[in-house]
């Protein structure tokens, strides 16, 4: 699992959660294939049925898809915060209460504040 926090930067108001989202939209000089569309439909989807304010909680498969995805996207504006903040969702983790966890319980796959996460059954 891999959470994708959505920072935002104070000084430009940038914010995470936009930069997924156009890296998502990104068709690239040649457009998306059906089959490519199809992959990132299922990160739409999470974020749909996102319940956490505070990120974005994806399988492995999508969120390496996502990470690629940001990695190919031409920003019009190369700011460092820009560049943090792409580095920081590519270097996204599990959270601390799914690293905890991990091997106890596989879970539903819908992403919930860490606080409102049930605790796994042994």
């Amino acid at each position: 699992m891999k959470y994708f926090k959505y920072s935002e930067d104070a000084e430009t108001g940038t914010k995470a959660k936009d930069l997924i989202e156009t890296a998502l939209r990104y068709g690239g000089k040649d457009g998306v294939v059906y089959d490519e569309m199809r992959k990132r439909s299922r990160i739409w989807k999470a974020i749909d049925e996102n319940e956490d304010p505070c990120g974005l909680l994806l399988e492995d498969s999508d969120g390496n898809i996502l990470i690629s995805l940001l990695k190919k996207v031409p920003f019009v504006n190369a700011t460092r915060q820009v560049e943090e903040m792409i580095t920081a969702l590519c270097n996204s983790e599990a959270p601390p209460a799914v690293m905890e966890t991990k091997g106890k319980s596989k879970g539903n796959g819908k992403s919930k504040p860490a606080e409102e996460q049930p605790a796994a059954q042994a």
